[in-house]
């Protein structure tokens, strides 16, 4: 299976980086639909609509377009950072594992690692804004390995202020919106403010006592409370694998590399093909970081 997933995932990954006509040629309907949706219908009705789609692990999802586009044209999040979080999840979720996706939105890192903890693992999907949860209850439904808890993660438990944006910006639905203000879809839209439940992931382990083995948080700016809120979980004598997405303009994120460094978790890349290389120094990471945003792993000193 895993060999298969792989080679589905490098194809899909291949025509992503092709031309537009190239992909036109492979679903012109749907690069069409999409295209006109998007510049045409979207901006007038500011509404989204609705697609079933098959991801390239097999399963079925619907994604709320003109957001997950990628996945309704290739049946992967395209993003070179998603393409190579996939491969990293490929090569080290196994049956049985427990997998926290924290910011899961439509659920496709949920639904991926359903597929790879099998029946007798458990995959917890965190998510706390409106406009994605009901999708992305009904993504995971099917998937009796899979829980949703609609609530976002922070350093403690209680209420706090989510920001949520227009359909198109939904993934970047947030409790931290500063390093989004400069961006100019950010001073054109009206930005939906509402309270939502907090839970430290510290606090959710000590109530479930599922241990997970790998941990995805990507909270778009607020990482920083999510990582305050699992001092007891990183000082375990097997931590999880954690990680973390890492934006440029994420000011925070000096803190959280050396938050986690006291608790000896060492900073890593991960490679086209999911394999790690390592990270010294936060300098070091702004240096070799290529594009706008990366996926962190964090990995236990003893076993980097």
């Amino acid at each position: 299976m895993i060999a298969n997933l792989k080679k589905e995932l490098e194809k899909a990954g291949k025509l992503a980086e092709r031309s537009k006509w190239s992909r036109l040629a492979r679903r012109p309907f749907r690069l069409v639909f999409s295209f006109l949706h998007r510049r045409l219908v979207y901006p007038y009705r500011k509404r989204g609509i609705r697609k079933k789609v098959s991801t390239f692990f097999g399963l079925p999802m619907t994604v709320n377009l003109p957001a997950g586009t990628d996945i309704y044209l290739l049946g992967i999040k395209s993003h070179s950072s998603e393409i190579s979080l996939a491969h990293f999840l490929i090569n080290q979720l196994k049956e049985g594992m427990i997998f926290w996706d924290v910011g899961a939105h439509f659920g496709y890192f949920s639904l991926l690692g359903s597929k790879l903890v099998g029946k007798t693992g458990l995959v917890y999907s965190f998510e706390p804004s409106h406009s994605s949860l009901n999708l992305l209850k009904s993504n995971t439904s099917p998937q009796q390995n899979i829980t949703v808890v609609p609530k976002a993660v922070g350093e403690k438990e209680g209420r706090l202020t989510l920001h949520e944006f227009p359909i198109l910006q939904s993934e970047f639905n947030t409790l931290e919106p500063a390093h989004f203000e400069d961006e100019e879809w950010f001073q054109k839209n009206n930005v939906t403010k509402y309270e939502v439940d907090v839970v430290s992931l510290d606090a959710f382990y000590s109530a479930t006592k599922h241990f997970p083995q790998i941990i995805k948080v990507d909270v778009e700016g607020a990482e920083w409370l999510a990582v305050k809120g699992m001092k007891e979980i990183l000082s375990s004598p097997t931590p999880p694998i954690l990680i973390l997405e890492y934006v440029t303009e994420n000011q925070k994120f000096e803190d959280i590399f050396a938050f986690l460094q006291a608790f000896e978790m060492n900073a890593h890349l991960i490679k086209e093909n999911g394999e790690l290389c390592t990270i010294d120094s936060f300098h070091h990471l702004q240096k070799v970081i290529q594009s706008d945003s990366e996926n962190i792993v964090f990995l236990a000193r003893t076993s980097s």
